[in-house]
C-alpha cells in the first residue's frame, strides 16, 4: 500500500505517543519549510518494512525525528531537503536512533549537510547502524552521514559512493564514527573514524 502526499502535504505527524508504521510506501510528502516531508516524529516511533521515497522539506526530507526512532528492513530513496541550511536529505535526527537491515540511497540535501543522515545532539544522542547500506546520497558536507555531536556506531555496514560539493567536505562521513566491526567506509576524508583500519581509501 502506498500513501502519497501528492507533493503538497506531510503524510504522518507523530505526537507524544508510541507508534509503529509497517509495510507501507510513504511517498511524495512535502512539508514546505518545516521538518519531515514524509514523517515528523516527536514520540517513540518504529518503522518496519517500509519504503520512504520522493518526499521533500526544509530538513529531513524523508523523516525529521525529535523522539526515539527505530528503523528496520526499510528503504529511504529519492528524498530531499531543500532551501538554505537544509539538512538530512533522508533523515534529520536529534534523539536515539537505531537503523537495522536498511538502505539509504539516492537522497539529497541541496544546500546543507547529511544527504543520507544528519544527526545532532539534543540529549546525549546515540545512533546505531547495523547491517545497512548508505550509498549514492549527496549533500554540501557529509553526503552519506553528517554527525554534529552525537555518537554514531556502525557494524556490518557500507557507507560509500556518496558525494559532497567538495571531496574535502566529507563525501561519506563528516564527524565522528565508531566502528564496531566489518564496515566499509569508501572515503574517510575529514572524518574521525575509530578504529581507522576499516576504510576503502
Amino acid at each position: 500500500m502506498t500513501i502519497s502526499g501528492n507533493n503538497a502535504l506531510r503524510i504522518f505527524d507523530i505526537g507524544l505517543i508510541n507508534a509503529t508504521i509497517s509495510d507501507l510506501t510513504i511517498a511524495n510528502g512535502n512539508a514546505g519549510n518545516f521538518g519531515g516531508g514524509g514523517i515528523s516524529n516527536n514520540g517513540t516511533l518504529t518503522i518496519s518494512n517500509c519504503t520512504i521515497s520522493g518526499n521533500s522539506t526544509g530538513a529531513g526530507g524523508g523523516i525529521s525525528s525529535g523522539g526515539p526512532l527505530i528503523i528496520t528492513n526499510s528503504t529511504f530513496s529519492g528524498n530531499m531537503a531543500t532551501g538554505n541550511g537544509s539538512n538530512g536529505g533522508a533523515i534529520f535526527n536529534v534523539r536515539a536512533l537505531t537503523i537495522t537491515n536498511s538502505t539509504i540511497s539516492g537522497n539529497f540535501a541541496s544546500n546543507g549537510n547529511g544527504g543520507g543522515l544528519y544527526t545532532s545532539t539534543l540529549d546525549p544522542t546515540t545512533v546505531t547502524i547495523t547491517n545497512s547500506t548508505i550509498s549514492g546520497n549527496s549533500a554540501f558536507r557529509g553526503g552519506g552521514v553528517y554527525n554534529n555531536g552525537g555518537t554514531v556506531n556502525t557494524k556490518n555496514t557500507i557507507i560509500a559512493l556518496n558525494t559532497a560539493n567538495f571531496t574535502t567536505f566529507s563525501p561519506d562521513v563528516s564527524g565522528t564514527l565508531t566502528s564496531q566491526g566489518y564496515n566499509l567506509i569508501g572515503n574517510n576524508s575529514n572524518a574521525n573514524i575509530t578504529p581507522a583500519n576499516q576504510t576503502g581509501d
